[in-house]
């Protein structure tokens, strides 16, 4: 007879396998596999430059997600703004900086959209939460790439500079495949 806690883990399995084969990567995207732009034990800063009068957030995250050939589940998104809670934001870097003792999450990469929407008091608490795990953390198995719209990058304080990486948006053919 089965235990209630191998039930469990059969059960957790099958969810388990549901959502990873519930993700549907574009065709182009399948071809080959680049380095991803954000490496394990990797935080970046990426500044978004707008074109057109619009910016380029969403063109720029799935450029992040493209070289992994997966898109991103809601749980590695953390869509900031002027209200987004302390409490929202501990649990994503729990989830960013725990990752590797989750199967689903494991090596992913997370993604904080539009930090300069924060207030001040949420945007420092977001940084100092994030460098004391990332200090404390060890073995390092985040992958952490926080967007800020170029226009608002002094809000970013020199002490995320260290962390700055350029990445280029998709084009619209690859963000039409994308999608």
């Amino acid at each position: 007879p089965e235990s209630q806690l191998e039930k469990l883990g059969a059960m957790l399995q099958s969810q388990f396998e549901v959502a990873r084969s519930s993700v549907v990567v574009p065709d182009k995207w399948q071809k080959g596999t680049p380095a991803p732009l954000v490496r394990v034990g990797e935080i970046a800063v990426c500044f978004v430059e707008p074109s057109g009068g619009r910016s380029n957030m969403l063109e720029t995250l799935l450029k992040l997600y493209s070289n992994d050939r997966e898109l991103p589940a809601h749980a590695q998104l953390l869509f900031c703004r002027v209200d987004t809670l302390r409490e929202e934001i501990d649990s994503f870097l729990h989830r960013a900086f725990y990752a590797d003792t989750c199967p689903l999450v494991a090596g992913r990469l997370f993604c904080a959209l539009r930090i300069s929407a924060l207030p001040e008091a949420s945007y420092l608490y977001l940084k100092q939460r994030m460098m004391n795990l990332y200090h404390t953390k060890n073995p390092r198995y985040v992958r952490l790439a926080l967007l800020c719209d170029a226009a608002d990058q002094h809000r970013v304080s020199t002490d995320l500079s260290l962390f700055v990486k350029t990445v280029r948006p998709l084009n619209a053919e690859a963000m039409a495949d994308a999608l």
